[in-house]
């Protein structure tokens, strides 16, 4: 049909003005427009479903979501009552690689990214102990092995701290030359026992993940997942986890260190107290900065400058500080806003810069924002950077040009083509109505109230429909 034809042609010839150009003739929505004529005259037409990758990037076809996690035998248990069909549901438990997560096929290898668009590392397998050629699609982990660790080096000759960072590490830099293939593939499949839902409260999974820990091979926990794959997939993911499996974790790991000062960094509604510490080993890495909360937490555990503190990491992530030995000197909040040198304002708890413009809180609304939309890759000093440049909002920041990212500090030709990039793939992907509504920044409106909202009325939201949604009071 002549008008299926010129409307293919169209959407290649803006495709190739909007990837390979960077020269865009028309706007999103008309592009858009363009796709739903298509849609409506032929459903099932190939461009549809096609979402062009920038240069050096992949679509996953199938998500690569992280996975649940769980720290006690009582949580593993509740899950897998969630999910199990009987008390004879089968349960598979597989290593919980520690490396980088990436999809092996056919001569190509892919990370996971941001799970919906990986990177094409296929250039590094030289580095890989892995035959491409070969493989079917499979996905797994990219692991560095202890006993190789010690004879890892980075190229300035500094060791590696971790097998995970160490990794990383190898395949983040393109000058690392090697003798061999310092990096292993260890497929998500690999089993090391099963049983069924009604023998799962006696296993002693603290045991078995510590005798994982003795292999050459770099854990972090367990993956306990459903035998039944066909029926696991059948339940479906949230927006971050399938629900067929979940990761059974250590718990958070402890260390002792010396608070030897606080600064104050500025977050979406407030100014938060940031300590720095004595530079301390923890969990393979060494931690010099942690999370104090508030003024109320400050209080309660009775910490000052120069105490004895004990640090933690929540989800072996977020370095916390979690108790005190010793007192030491008070903290006290500042006066002004270290980010715009407005005046501050607390309650005992909290404290909060008194401007409506300050850069600081815009930067941290933005950034906000844009995770929430899945653009992650905008820190702080970019967000702040992208503030003072006009672009203050996720809408502005999703209809900026290669031209735009090259004046965001820090960026250059390359990098700002690559972010541009970025942005228009997650564009292109379908994304959740509550995460839109989530993005807007409106207080107290966070993921949880907004997909109660969406899941009651979607984004066409009345005062009516509002009253009847769980949580969601007269303020």
């Amino acid at each position: 049909m002549e008008k299926i034809r010129k409307i293919e042609e169209e959407i290649k010839r803006h495709d190739k003005l909007y990837w390979e150009e960077q020269s865009p003739e028309i706007s999103d929505a008309e592009y858009d427009k363009l796709v739903e004529q298509l849609r409506e005259l032929d459903p099932d037409n190939a461009l549809i479903h096609r979402i062009p990758a920038a240069a050096g990037t992949i679509q996953h076809e199938v998500p690569m979501l992280s996975l649940n996690k769980c720290y006690t035998q009582e949580e593993l248990m509740k899950w897998a009552k969630s999910v199990a069909r009987s008390d004879q549901e089968e349960f598979v438990f597989c290593p919980k690689f520690d490396g980088v997560a990436s999809e092996i096929r056919p001569n190509q290898l892919v990370t996971r990214g941001d799970g919906y668009v990986g990177e094409d590392i296929t250039s590094r397998n030289s580095l890989i102990d892995f035959e491409l050629q070969t493989q079917p699609v499979e996905r797994g982990e990219l692991v560095v092995l202890k006993p190789d660790l010690p004879q890892l080096k980075r190229p300035d000759g500094r060791p590696y701290k971790s097998c995970r960072n160490a990794a990383a590490g190898i395949l983040n830099s393109l000058d690392y030359q090697a003798e061999g293939a310092p990096i292993v593939f260890m497929p998500h499949s690999i089993s090391i026992g099963s049983c069924t839902l009604a023998d799962l409260a006696e296993i002693d999974i603290e045991t078995t993940m510590l005798e994982e820990q003795e292999n050459e091979y770099p854990v972090d926990g367990l993956v306990i997942k459903l035998a039944d794959m066909e029926y696991g997939e059948s339940l479906g993911t949230t927006s971050h986890h399938p629900r067929h499996s979940i990761a059974y974790k250590v718990a958070n790991p402890q260390a002792t260190s010396k608070l030897l000062d606080v600064t104050w960094q500025v977050s979406k509604t407030r100014i938060a107290p940031v300590a720095l510490l004595e530079p301390t080993e923890l969990d393979g890495v060494t931690i010099t900065r942690a999370t104090l909360h508030n003024l109320q937490q400050i209080k309660r555990l009775n910490v000052g400058i120069g105490s004895e503190v004990v640090l933690e990491r929540a989800g072996s992530v977020i370095p916390a500080i979690t108790a005190a030995f010793t007192e030491g000197e008070e903290i006290k909040p500042p006066r002004d806003c270290p980010a715009c040198g407005a005046a501050t304002e607390n309650d005992g708890q909290d404290v909060w810069c008194t401007s409506q413009a300050c850069v600081g809180t815009k930067a941290k609304l933005l950034q906000s924002s844009l995770s929430r939309l899945g653009i992650e890759e905008c820190g702080p000093a970019v967000c702040a950077s992208l503030v003072s440049l006009g672009f203050d909002t996720a809408s502005k920041v999703l209809r900026m040009t290669v031209e735009d990212w090259r004046q965001v500090e820090g960026y250059g030709d390359r990098s700002a083509a690559k972010m541009f990039h970025h942005v228009a793939n997650r564009k292109m992907i379908p994304i959740e109505d509550y995460k839109v509504l989530a993005a807007l920044n409106i207080e107290g409106v966070g993921e949880t109230v907004a997909r109660k909202v969406c899941d009651k009325m979607g984004l066409v939201i009345d005062k009516e429909g509002l009253d009847q949604v769980e949580g969601v009071g007269t303020v």
